[in-house]
């Protein structure tokens, strides 16, 4: 069993992206932008998944939300 919690470090992949540091944000922390709760939220509603907030150690930081 693989237990993910709150602020892991964690090396990700997206498609032909190569894999790269993030972290994982509950969907609760306050540093979560606002426009990616909300998405995360409404497509984790249509698609009735566990999804998970992820900012990536990239030069523009960026957020992400994963199944």
């Amino acid at each position: 069993m693989i237990v993910i919690t709150h602020t892991q470090l964690t090396l990700m992949f997206l498609d032909s992206y190569p894999w790269w540091p993030a972290v994982i944000f509950e969907h609760d922390d306050p540093d979560v932008p606002r426009n990616v709760l909300r998405g995360c939220l409404d497509t984790q509603e249509k698609r009735k998944l566990k999804l998970y907030i992820l900012r990536f150690f990239d030069k523009n930081k960026s957020w992400c939300v994963q199944s």
